[in-house]
């Protein structure tokens, strides 16, 4: 399982980060779910209150040890950037 999620805080702007679950983890241990990671640093305030909307995880068909993501993160004062980035699950 793969995760992706915005953050942000008084101290970090809108950022990108992921966490995963390998199947072979203990099913009876509720903090399988690994510590979330930074996969993109915001640079810049977001002002529009609109972060949040665009975040996706998918599989990849041809390998399914590889979960692709995409989410928004804020790069500049003007614009919102995307970043797409893969996870790497155990079998």
């Amino acid at each position: 399982m793969g995760i992706i999620f915005g953050y942000s805080s008084h101290s970090i702007y809108p950022s990108i980060l992921v966490s995963t679950r390998s199947p072979t983890d203990d099913d009876n241990d509720l903090n399988s779910i690994k510590e979330p990671q930074f996969l993109k640093l915001g640079t810049a305030n977001e002002l529009s209150n609109r972060y949040g909307d665009y975040f996706a995880a998918s599989s990849d068909p041809s390998n399914t040890s590889i979960i692709w993501v995409a989410g928004e993160y804020h790069h500049s004062m003007a614009a919102w950037s995307t970043y797409i980035g893969k996870l790497y699950t155990q079998k």
